[in-house]
């Protein structure tokens, strides 16, 4: 029995890797409505419901760890909410698990990712690229900076075309995964081009799984 505080374990993918962060808080928005979950919504003027995502995504890229906090009025069973709220969403957003949060965001610290490029990368390029620093160009709001993004590469490895990267999630921390690739290129000197990225786990400091 769910009480107040709600976390939600869902997938984006398909078509829906290509909204904006935005525009996903407007779809659960107009969902959570819909599906009458009695959420919280704050007070005053304009009063809008109480949704916390931990660290999203890109646009254009996929993810099956993605992790939404909520709060709710009155007690509701997991299954309910799950069934109600997974018939006013399309089938690019999967609704895995709906539990109590035990953890705060704030101890998610890495993230998995499975990224299939267009021209492969061999095993020594990639060791050697990541053997050194790999500085790219970041732009901020004092202008352009340079950033060292290697200490924040826990791991990488290389099948074929299809490269595994777990990547640092912390908020003031966070590398994504176009950085990443963006560092490669620079480290490999060419062009590197993703087919696909897909956010396959999420972390704690420990390396087990954040939930």
């Amino acid at each position: 029995m769910l009480s107040e505080n709600v976390r939600i374990l869902f997938s984006k993918t398909g078509k829906l890797k290509y909204i904006s962060h935005l525009d996903l808080c407007r779809t659960f928005r107009a969902a959570f409505k819909r599906a009458r979950i009695p959420i919280w919504y704050s007070q005053g003027f304009n009063p809008h419901p109480k949704m916390v995502f931990a660290t999203t995504v890109s646009v254009g890229n996929e993810s099956l760890c993605e992790l939404l906090d909520i709060k709710i009025t009155r007690p509701m069973e997991e299954g309910e909410l799950a069934e109600r709220l997974s018939l006013q969403l399309t089938s690019d957003i999967q609704i895995h698990k709906v539990y109590t949060p035990k953890r705060g965001f704030g101890e998610l610290m890495w993230a998995e990712y499975e990224i299939i490029l267009e021209r492969g990368v061999t095993e020594s390029e990639l060791e050697e690229a990541l053997s050194s620093d790999m500085v790219i160009s970041k732009r901020t709001k004092n202008g352009q900076k340079e950033e060292n993004i290697r200490p924040l590469i826990k791991s990488a490895a290389l099948f074929q075309n299809r490269l595994t990267c777990v990547l640092s999630a912390v908020q003031s921390r966070f590398l994504s995964p176009d950085n990443f690739i963006l560092g490669l290129c620079g480290a490999l000197g060419r062009e590197l081009y993703a087919i696909s990225v897909v956010r396959t786990h999420i972390y704690d400091a420990d390396m087990r799984e954040f939930e």
